[in-house]
């Protein structure tokens, strides 16, 4: 986003899946996602926040965080990185969560 851009409002429900997702990597969370493509479920650290699949540069602070990626670094070894937008249906579906004690 440029400065000369109108940020996106935000809900109110968006606000509180935004804050899961950055306690998340604020606390380096260990995270759940189920994939409907696979039917499984995957485990991984959450990271930070990054650019893209094939950026892992880290996001600008002041761009509009639904338009960021989460990286985790997944139990098998590969990082991959999660659209913030997607993660947000994700938790209100229950398709991605903190793993409980993290």
């Amino acid at each position: 986003m440029t400065t000369n851009e109108s940020p996106r409002p935000f809900t109110i429900s968006e606000t509180v899946t935004i804050e899961v997702i950055m306690k998340a990597v604020t606390r380096k969370c260990v995270v759940l996602r189920y994939l409907n493509a696979t039917q499984s479920i995957v485990r991984g650290t959450a990271r930070h926040l990054v650019n893209g699949p094939d950026d892992f540069n880290f996001f600008d602070p002041r761009a509009d965080v639904r338009d960021a990626y989460l990286r985790v670094t997944l139990d098998t070894g590969f990082d991959v990185a999660w659209l913030v937008s997607d993660l947000m249906h994700d938790i209100g579906s229950g398709d991605f969560a903190i793993e409980s004690g993290s």
